[in-house]
């Protein structure tokens, strides 16, 4: 009878080692997964819908991901800008595109590269390839033609 026991005691202390062992793995690939996540995704902005506030898109949020549509616009006597700093990315989702103003409501693009920091506007993809994503369309009741996106000019 002790030998019985004794065995229950031991498959006992068995299973709660195996539970704590178990718990420790997974609170371990947990806190790995945490970690891996927050590099990969913490500087990827996702843009998309209309802006109507000024805006600034900085290096700090490389890159900038469109996910629809951007529209830039504000109304007919006060425009909203976008203002894209040197050295930003921006990638375009399949069919996204970039638009500034819309009709009688005006919008700013201000998009100025340099040689070292060039303004990069691609395809959200590996294979990028023409047509992929939509383009940047400025209205012609904007105010602002500011536009020289990665030139260096």
């Amino acid at each position: 009878m002790k030998n019985i026991l004794d065995n229950n005691k031991k498959k006992a202390y068995l299973e709660k080692i195996q539970k704590r062992y178990i718990f420790t793995c997974l609170l371990f690939l947990s806190l790995l997964f945490i970690s891996f996540s927050e590099k990969v995704f913490a500087d990827t902005t996702y843009v998309g819908g209309i802006i109507s506030i000024d805006t600034t898109w900085t290096t700090s949020g490389n890159p900038y991901i469109v996910t629809s549509t951007i529209s830039v616009y504000g109304d007919p006597v006060t425009p909203s800008s976008l203002t894209i700093d040197p050295g930003v990315e921006i990638r375009f989702n399949i069919g996204t595109g970039l638009q500034i103003g819309s009709g009688a409501n005006k919008g700013i693009l201000r998009a100025i590269g340099t040689e070292a920091d060039k303004i990069s506007f691609t395809a959200n993809t590996d294979t990028p390839s023409r047509g992929y994503w939509g383009r940047i369309n400025i209205d012609d009741n904007s105010v602002d033609y500011d536009t020289a996106a990665g030139s260096g000019t």
